[in-house]
């Protein structure tokens, strides 16, 4: 299985990451983006909306019943934060 990705690197969220699949034979596509969403599509859209490294999976059957699978890392940069806060009354 192989993959290419529109993006690998965006400087802010939030991004759409365009999938393309250029494996050979393949007959069923199963993308798993690694933030929660699938896709069954050859070619397929994900957008993430937080700051990250994610690691997004092609799975691949053939119709003969192979199967290959591929990832790849793309890093959404962006602000990221702690909040802290006093309980105090007053």
């Amino acid at each position: 299985a192989s993959f290419s990705v529109s993006d690998t690197f965006v400087s802010c969220p939030p991004a759409q990451i365009k999938f393309f699949d250029s494996s050979y034979y393949g007959l069923k596509y199963e993308w798993n983006f690694d933030d929660g969403n699938i896709s069954t599509q050859a070619k397929a859209d994900n957008y993430y909306f937080y700051p990250g490294t994610y690691h997004p999976k092609l799975k691949i059957t053939s119709g003969g019943g192979c199967m290959d699978s591929a990832s790849a890392t793309i890093i959404i940069s962006g602000p990221e934060g702690q909040l802290f806060y006093d309980n105090a009354t007053g």
